[in-house]
């Protein structure tokens, strides 16, 4: 700090010297001038419109706007998942799912109730941890924001707002249902933890190829497998939202993401037996101690 603090006045007195002395050179030409004879004037055109701003204020406003944007429906389908396994998880473990499942209620009552829960406690979650992070990147993009000269184009429309709006609903069930089946197949809640972490990574890797790169550029076997999992369409369209351009994908991602979502419901609806239940943890269980056993026979 003592050296910080002498630093700062050795740079005030030689800025106050060279000033001093370019005043007696040109006593009729202001200081600054003369030290910064050329002025930069950045314009920047975006979508045909010219903003009186640096290109990088732009960039990092729009950088973390896609970022936030693109983590939005992400983190959402991560809590979303680990609550709705933790909490059928538990159940599992406390031996209460089996007697849920005696009461006279259809199962899929007892599946949408589940889902429901889940969804409300995740968008909660999802809404406090992203509105921490919003204060988080600004402490880095603080000093790179300017005052624009008129506001950056964006204007997303209402049908993308629907679209996307759809797309995340339709996301948030779909993997809460997964997070129904692993918590309902697990054990205990060590077990569906694991399982959860195994579903997160074809969630998380679609979503870093969309916030850095476009879809379109990527190989086909990849562009491939980012549509194939229906938790890609909500981050495709909301970063399609902040250009105010939704792609055709996004709308015929709404009839495979209704399509899957509904098959995965039925799977777990008719899994949320008793019977099966006990029969499926079993396999898995006895699958689970070969490979420990195989891992150590090894070692």
């Amino acid at each position: 700090l003592t050296y910080t603090g002498i630093e700062n006045v050795v740079s005030e007195y030689s800025q106050r010297l060279s000033d001093d002395i370019l005043t007696g050179l040109a006593p009729n030409v202001d200081p600054e001038i003369l030290k910064n004879p050329i002025k930069l004037k950045s314009i920047t055109i975006f979508k045909g419109v010219e903003i009186e701003a640096h290109p990088g204020a732009i960039f990092s406003s729009m950088m973390m706007t896609v970022t936030i944007s693109v983590l939005t429906p992400f983190m959402l389908t991560i809590f979303i998942a680990q609550i709705a396994a933790t909490a059928t998880a538990v159940e599992n473990e406390e031996k209460t799912l089996e007697t849920l499942l005696t009461l006279p209620v259809s199962r899929f009552e007892i599946l949408l109730a589940k889902l429901f829960g889940s969804s409300v406690i995740a968008i909660l979650y999802g809404g406090f941890y992203l509105v921490g992070f919003y204060f988080y990147m600004r402490s880095f993009t603080f000093g790179l924001y300017e005052n624009f000269s008129m506001p950056i184009p964006i204007s997303p429309t209402i049908e993308s707002f629907i679209v996307t709006g759809i797309l995340v609903i339709l996301s948030m069930i779909f993997v809460t249902s997964l997070g129904v089946l692993v918590g309902a197949l697990s054990s205990d809640v060590r077990i569906a933890n694991s399982f959860i972490g195994y579903l997160t990574m074809p969630i998380m890797i679609p979503a870093m190829f969309l916030m850095f790169t476009d879809i379109q550029v990527l190989p086909l076997p990849i562009q491939a497998i980012i549509y194939a999992l229906p938790t890609s369409y909500p981050l495709i369209a909301v970063k399609s939202m902040i250009l105010g351009e939704l792609p055709p994908v996004a709308v015929c991602g709404i009839l495979y993401s209704l399509t899957v979502t509904l098959l995965v419901i039925y799977v777990a609806a008719k899994l949320l037996t008793p019977e099966k239940l006990l029969t499926l943890q079993y396999k898995l269980m006895i699958r689970r101690k070969k490979k420990i056993r195989f891992a150590l026979f090894r070692k």
